[in-house]
């Protein structure tokens, strides 16, 4: 009996077929892999490939006493939380704060205090300097830190404690901001007022 060519025998043979190219593909993938294993690059963003920072930040400030007197020393704190997921890339945030104050030097002095900026400076001994800032006179202070990091995620605190002595009568607002920090902002600018009396 010879062969006889019928729409059974067509089916066998041409799944035989697509079965057998499904295989030597398989097999082609795998050994292109072993071969030359694939490039896995996280946080892709336009221009290249740039460290992101936090999914979520926020800011607070307070001063160590709603009121003080003309020429007294009161502390503050300025400070921003910074919750970030690392997997292996790089993490970049900002952090300024900024004392408004229409009167500036030499009626009041400079604001200075201990800036800590976790993954890069640490602590330092700064003073911020008068600066128009949102269309108002400020002390303004404003830094960026980028660090690599292999933890799969946490949290950061950037803070300026910080000391002020100003000595003219007025209600001034103090501000700590993340200012352009990639994330959802769940508090930034965040202020509070010193009013200090004459």
């Amino acid at each position: 009996m010879g062969f006889r060519f019928s729409v059974r025998n067509g089916l066998y043979v041409g799944g035989a077929v697509v079965l057998l190219m499904a295989m030597a593909l398989f097999t082609a993938i795998h050994v292109y892999t072993a071969i030359n294993p694939p490039t896995i690059v996280l946080a892709i963003q336009p221009g290249g490939n740039k460290p992101q920072v936090t999914f979520l930040y926020g800011c607070s400030w307070s001063w160590g006493s709603s009121s003080a007197p003309a020429g007294a020393t009161v502390p503050f704190t300025g400070q921003c939380y910074y919750d970030y997921i690392g997997l292996y890339t790089g993490v970049t945030y900002k952090f300024a704060v900024y004392i408004y104050d229409p009167f500036g030097p030499p009626a009041n002095s400079a604001p200075y205090g201990v800036l800590d900026l976790p993954g890069c400076t640490g602590y330092q001994e700064v003073t911020l300097t008068y600066s128009y800032v949102n269309g108002q006179w400020a002390w303004y202070g404003h830094w960026q830190c980028s660090f690599n990091t292999q933890d799969p995620g946490g949290q950061i605190v950037a803070s300026l404690n910080g000391y002020w002595a100003p000595n003219m009568p007025y209600t001034y607002t103090g501000c700590a901001s993340a200012l352009n920090t990639w994330g959802g902002n769940t508090g930034s600018p965040k202020c509070g007022s010193l009013t200090v009396n004459g």
